[in-house]
């Protein structure tokens, strides 16, 4: 009986830090780059991105513009300013882990708008191309 109820105990003690953990405030932080075909060494500021940035664009060379972070609170929304009128508009949708949804807007006007599961440490990877290979956005988003 008594390990029942010591098992009971653990098992309402792990629920609490469980709902504890998932009330947490997220910290989003976006990188803007710009992609190009242009034969040029890529910014070495992105080095530890490359692998990702090669892996999953057709990009020769690729420019660090900004960066910039926002705390989302757990169930919550926020805003991250980037360079040049690009922001990306945050909102934390309940699911296991940490799922965000993102409005990528250009000057007031919706470019993209998708949702991310985000791992801390690992980006996710945006781009909005347009008619031509030459100064593309790119926005990286990480979850810390």
């Amino acid at each position: 009986m008594r390990n029942l109820l010591r098992l009971l105990a653990l098992g309402l003690a792990l629920c609490a830090a469980g709902a504890a953990y998932a009330a947490q405030p997220t910290s989003i932080r976006a990188i803007l780059i710009t992609a190009s075909n242009d034969k040029a060494e890529s910014d070495p500021r992105l080095k530890p991105y490359e692998a990702e940035l090669q892996r999953n664009l057709v990009f020769s060379s690729f420019r660090f513009v900004n960066e910039s972070s926002a705390p989302i609170p757990a169930n919550g929304r926020s805003t991250i300013q980037l360079a040049d009128g690009h922001a990306l508009e945050l909102e934390v949708e309940k699911s296991g882990g940490v799922r965000v949804r993102v409005v990528w807007t250009h000057r007031g006007a919706p470019m993209m708008t998708t949702s991310l599961p985000l791992r801390p440490g690992a980006p996710a990877v945006l781009v909005r191309r347009g008619g031509k290979d030459d100064n593309v956005p790119v926005v990286l988003v990480f979850a810390r």
